[in-house]
């Protein structure tokens, strides 16, 4: 049996989260089903392009279609009973206003939801929300985890007390940089950031007094190591689908200071020091009590080795697999 996974086509030196994710499930089912990454031809920008990648997708189908990324409106034109759609939040219809966001609702949310056979999301907290705008059967919706890569692996290394490097991942707005600054401000630390900051962000850091360095467009074997060379990742999101960084640090063997609600309490539990976002207070003072309380920090390094195993690519690849086997058996109907 074939299985195609549809990506959306990157711009230059792009780095997509999902994709990285359905390239590890594509590697963990491949033993099972014949797995064919397509990429549609043209950027997902304007309507022209849009409209051409859905009328492309249809003369390239596989015995299931599953679609992953920015790409859900390609759905359109699929066979319903194999495809397969994957909406990992609902970040955009969060952030849009009037027609924009009618049009994204519309096109990347409600028909691509009922054009498919299945949908999938990738925690509980995303699967909540997609309920709350589509108002749909929660039958239809599966829930199915974020893998860890298997690049991230296990790097002990003695922690930097008196100057830890503080690694902080992604520049968007919900990512909080303005507010983890404020918070880290005034600790004697470097801090490492990944992604292209702006002009503001960049104004911000300058205004401080901490010593940071950034670097974008990295693929995986250059962010784990950003990982090892880290002592600790910060990731104090006001929104998140997952938050696939949570286990990526802590396979390190990385403490993890994470944000109280969502999909990242849901992701981290009791395994990383949980913050409010929105109160820089609060992220300093998780900060300082991770460099400083040795006996809580081992704790977190050791909890986050046993919450990842949730996350092995083995588990959520069988979890793909019975998800398949169950349109496959729903096709012969």
């Amino acid at each position: 049996m074939k299985i195609n996974f549809f990506f959306r086509k990157s711009f230059e030196n792009g780095n997509f989260s999902i994709e990285r994710v359905f390239s590890d499930v594509a590697d963990g089912i491949q033993d099972r089903f014949q797995v064919e990454k397509v990429v549609v031809p043209f950027y997902t920008k304007g309507l022209f392009k849009r409209l051409l990648n859905i009328c492309w997708a249809p003369f390239f189908q596989g015995d299931i279609n599953h679609i992953t990324g920015d790409i859900h409106y390609i759905a359109i034109l699929l066979r319903k009973k194999c495809t397969i759609v994957t909406i990992p939040d609902c970040a955009i219809l969060r952030r849009s206003k009037g027609l924009k966001k009618f049009i994204y609702f519309l096109f990347w949310y409600l028909i691509p939801f009922y054009r498919a056979s299945f949908v999938t999301t990738i925690s509980e907290f995303s699967k909540s929300e997609i309920i709350f705008y589509l108002k749909c059967n929660p039958n239809k919706i599966r829930v199915i985890y974020c893998p860890v890569s298997r690049i991230f692996k296990s790097s002990i290394r003695q922690f930097r007390i008196k100057n830890p490097v503080i690694l902080i991942i992604g520049t968007a707005e919900n990512k909080n940089i303005n507010r983890c600054i404020q918070a880290i401000d005034g600790i004697n630390c470097e801090l490492r950031i990944v992604g292209s900051i702006t002009k503001e962000q960049e104004s911000f850091l300058n205004s401080s007094s901490i010593i940071y360095s950034t670097i974008s467009n990295i693929d995986n074997l250059m962010m784990y190591k950003q990982y090892v060379e880290c002592d600790l990742l910060l990731f104090a999101s006001t929104y998140e689908g997952f938050g696939l960084p949570i286990i990526e640090a802590q396979s390190v063997g990385r403490p993890v200071v994470t944000s109280n609600f969502g999909s990242m309490l849901e992701v981290a539990g009791d395994s990383a020091c949980l913050v409010d976002p929105y109160d820089t207070n609060s992220i300093r003072a998780g900060i300082l009590r991770v460099i400083n309380d040795v006996e809580y920090r081992l704790k977190l390094v050791r909890l986050g080795f046993v919450n990842i195993k949730k996350y092995s690519i083995e588990l959520i690849s069988n979890d793909y697999v019975s998800l398949y086997d169950e349109v496959l058996d729903t096709k012969k109907v």
